[in-house]
């Protein structure tokens, strides 16, 4: 089954430091060269205008939970593990590493799994924790159904179109 799927990288760089940009570089270059440049986002690109300094414009951590379909860390290293803890506060679906900071925080209350693990199996977990979540089947239905811009495209639009070809 093919999904549409986007990936959202929250993380941010500093533009004046040179092993952060280079980082940056590499993920923009990982995902034109896996062709996929469309569905990952690097908030990074949002916040920094023309001149290189942060925007103003305030997007933050608390809306990009309330978009999210799930939470995937998968991180070699933590300090704590605050990235869960926010997560789990906006009941977000998580799916992290199995590191020793992400087990102490989540209580085991997460999908974990290992560095061992193929990308395809962690796919399969994501997938599966997303579609056993009645919650996230609900806010799709109504992202689907119920939207603006969907209930436009889906029925005002193709009536428009009717109308043009039948006045031709």
């Amino acid at each position: 089954m093919k999904v549409k799927a986007r990936l959202l990288l929250s993380g941010s760089y500093d533009p004046h430091e040179e092993s952060t940009l280079n980082y940056y570089e590499k993920l923009k270059g990982l995902a034109r060269k896996l062709d996929v440049n469309d569905d990952v986002i690097v908030m990074a690109d949002l916040l920094l205008n023309e001149s290189s300094e942060p925007s103003t414009e305030p997007i933050t951590i608390h809306e990009l939970y309330l978009i999210a379909d799930v939470m995937l860390l998968p991180s070699l290293q933590e300090g704590f593990g605050i990235p869960l803890l926010e997560a789990g506060m906006f009941k977000l679906p998580i799916v992290c590493s199995d590191i020793a900071p992400f087990r102490e925080v989540s209580s085991g209350e997460v999908c974990f799994f290992s560095f061992e693990d193929s990308a395809e199996d962690v796919a399969q977990m994501i997938m599966g924790l997303v579609n056993r979540s009645p919650a996230n089947r609900m806010y799709r239905h109504i992202i689907r159904n119920f939207l603006w811009k969907n209930i436009y495209r889906q029925k005002i639009e193709p009536l428009f179109e009717q109308i043009m070809k039948s006045s031709r």
